[in-house]
Formats: C-alpha cells, structure tokens, sequence
C-alpha cells in the first residue's frame, strides 16, 4: 500500500514536472517573441531616427542651394549664374549632384505660388539604407527635398543705406510714421538715429547697426542696435538704358505745354506755374533734374529716372536732383508693369559728381501721396511741407530728414497695394 501511494506521488511530480516544462517553454517563447519585437522596434527607432537625420540634412541643403540661387538673381546677375551658385551651395552641405545624390534646378519656376525669372526650385534627392533594417529585409528609402527661393518683399519699407554718418535718420519737430513696416539704418555711428525737437518716429521696428543703443524718446515700436548691415532691397534693378535727347538739350527746362510723354529728357524737366498732364510711360532725366515750382503735376504710370546728361552737354557735372517745392499740387503714381514695376523715381546710383550730395525735397501745397517706391541709395530725401507726404511704397535712401516744423512724412508698404511696393530681399518663399 506505500509503495502504492509512492507510485502515485511519484507520477504526479512527473505531470508537475511535465507542466514545469510546458510553462517555462511558453514563457520562453513568449520571451523570444518578444525579443524580437524590441528588436524590431529599436530597428525602427535607430532608422528612422537615422532617417529624419537624412530628411533634415536634405532640407537644409535644398534651402541652401535656393537661397544662393536667390542671391544671384537678387544681384541681377546673368541668368547662367543662378545654377552652377545652386549647385556650388547644396554641394557644400553634402549633397553634389551626380556622385551619390541628384541636384535639380529648375529656372526660371514653374511652381504655381512663384512663377518666372525671379525664382528658383530646387530638389535633391538620395538613396539612404537603413543600419539595421536590411536584417529584417527592409529596402532602402529616397530621401527627397525641395526648396523655392526668390525675390520676396521685404520686411522693411524704410532702408538707410549711409555706411558711417550721424543723423542718417533725423527727424525734427515732425513725424515719421511707417505702416506695417519696418525702418532699418545702415549707419555704424552712434547717433545714427536722431530726433531733435521732439521729432517722433512710429514704426513697426527699427534696426540700427550702430546707435544709439537705446531708443531715444519719441520712438514707437521696437528698437534693436547693433545689426548686420542690410542688402539694398532695389539692389536686383537695373538701369534702363538711355536713348537720345527729346528733342534740342534743355528745351524743357522750363516747359509751358499740357502734356508730356515718356521720351529721354536732356538738360530737366521744369514746370513753373504750370498745369501739366504726364502720359503714362518712362521719363529718363538725363541733367538738369525735376523742379516743380507752384506746378500742378498729374502723373499716372510713369516712373522717372534721374540720371546724367550727355557727356556732351555736361555729363556728370550736369546731374540734378528732384524738387518740389510746398506751393504744388503733385499726384504721381509708378508705373506697375516692366522691369521699374511699382517704383516712381528711381536716382541712377552712378550719377552726378564724386563727393557730391544731392538732396531731394518733397513739398506739395495739400496732403500729397505718391504712389509708388523710391530709390535714392547715394542722395538725401528731405520734407519740406507742412502737409503729410505719403508714399504709398518703400524707400531707399542714403539719409532722410526731416528738418524743420510740422513736417510730416508717411511711408506706407502697402497703402497704394503690392504694385507700389518694389523694395525685395532674397527668401525662401516653399
């Protein structure tokens, strides 16, 4: 009877035994299974970390090489140029078209938001394999980027470009307002900026690469010294070229007709005490400037470009500014199709005389606006009425002022709409 009892004791510890067994491979399966998935999942984690790496590395190459595209194009250089900077800059951040990456560069774009000469696209693309995935018989992923860089606007509607000077921003018991814009000084002087008199000045923002480094009192909006020279954002233009003279050399010095049409205009355009009509079109002002005196003047699409006379009749020597004095009626708005679209004067950067500086005033007998940017990168821009002057566009001049009393001038980006507003920076646009 015990050895009975034995036999059944021991027959049990062999189903315990057995069920042990069965327990512990299960539970090892389990494991192994288990294993597996981790393994699986830090393939996952190890590559596609590995592989947002890649994505990244291929962004920031494709944004490189269109933004030096952009670059060309902003500095107007030839058209053969943009490709080869694309490809000089993506392949400086690692991706060189033809060894184990491709580099496409589409210029002038298609791309439907940024179309034409002024942008350009650009893809690389690369085959990555995985570190761990080939375990698992996963194959090996493309990489692809894309990038569009082109001449977007600018954030600023106010450039100062003087590189040294104090007072290259004055203003004088008056106001300078910009709307939905920003104001930015190239000048490295620590009183780049002055307000005399309790002038005001009420911007979106205002950069300075010199000083002073606090905002001095009658300044709205924010104030940052000490910033990297800005790129002139009319820099892309090209001076048109210059044609023969309307007409003898100087005949409309001091015109008395009622209406003018675009032509090459040697020796100025004078209108005194006179109403006068401009037909829409180019007015190159080669010598003699513009000067409006108790002029009524009606422009509608017409730019005006000042440059020098024939070398002839004075070259250099005969260079004039723009005035228009505070006993006119001016109502002038910019040309918006060709390669001057949206600007209203644009001051040839070579002219006049070394050393020389030109002012320009603006007066207008009532509230006054010109439609249309302006560019003056080697002259001075002053108000000189006792009414607003608004400019319905950007701004780019060496210095601005104003001087005395209750002068008053608006700059408004987009007050006149996108067509006035010329002023471009190179950006990155997709």
């Amino acid at each position: 009877m015990q050895k009975a009892h034995f036999e059944k004791l021991q027959a049990a510890s062999a189903i315990d035994s057995n069920e042990g067994r069965r327990r512990r491979g299960a539970v090892l399966v389990l494991v192994a299974v288990s294993m597996v998935a981790l393994m699986g999942l830090l393939v996952l984690v190890i590559d596609g970390g590995a592989l947002q790496r890649q994505k990244r590395i291929a962004q920031a190459a494709a944004d490189a090489g269109a933004r030096a595209g952009a670059d060309e194009i902003f500095r107007n250089r030839p058209s053969s140029d943009v490709q080869p900077a694309v490809l000089r800059e993506t392949s400086r951040n690692g991706f060189t078209d033809g060894s184990d990456a491709t580099v496409a560069v589409t210029y002038p774009t298609t791309s439907p938001n940024a179309p034409g000469s002024n942008y350009v696209k650009v893809v690389v693309q690369r085959t990555v394999n995985g570190s761990f995935a080939s375990i698992f018989g996963s194959s090996a992923v493309t990489v692809r980027a894309q990038a569009v860089a082109g001449l977007g606007s600018a954030n600023t509607c106010l450039d100062i470009t003087e590189p040294s000077a104090s007072d290259a921003l004055s203003v004088k018991s008056g106001s300078l307002a910009t709307v939905g814009c920003g104001i930015v000084v190239n000048s490295t002087n620590a009183t780049a900026v002055e307000l005399p008199a309790n002038g005001e000045i009420d911007a979106q923002s205002v950069a300075v690469v010199g000083g002073p480094a606090v905002a001095p009192g009658g300044v709205t909006g924010a104030w940052t010294s000490g910033v990297p020279p800005a790129p002139d954002p009319l820099g892309y233009l090209t001076m048109p070229a210059v044609g023969a003279c309307n007409g003898a050399y100087g005949a409309y010095a001091n015109y008395s007709g009622s209406t003018l049409s675009p032509g090459v205009y040697c020796g100025g355009i004078g209108l005194h005490n006179a109403t006068v009509t401009l037909s829409p079109g180019l007015y190159i002002i080669a010598g003699g400037g513009l000067d409006f005196k108790q002029a009524t003047v009606i422009g509608n699409g017409v730019t005006f470009v000042l440059t020098n006379a024939p070398s002839a009749n004075g070259g250099a020597s005969a260079y004039a500014p723009i005035t228009t004095d505070v006993n006119s009626d001016i109502r002038l708005s910019a040309m918006t199709t060709g390669s001057l679209a949206g600007v209203l004067f644009y001051a040839d950067p070579s002219a006049g005389v070394a050393g020389t500086v030109y002012t320009n005033e603006l007066g207008s007998s009532s509230a006054a606006a010109f439609n249309g940017s302006m560019y003056f990168p080697t002259q001075t821009l002053v108000a000189k009425s006792n009414s607003p002057v608004t400019i319905n566009g950007g701004v780019v001049v060496k210095s601005l002022g104003i001087t005395t009393g209750q002068q008053n001038i608006v700059i408004d980006a987009m007050g006149g709409g996108p067509s006035y507003f010329a002023l471009k920076q190179p950006r990155i646009v997709e």
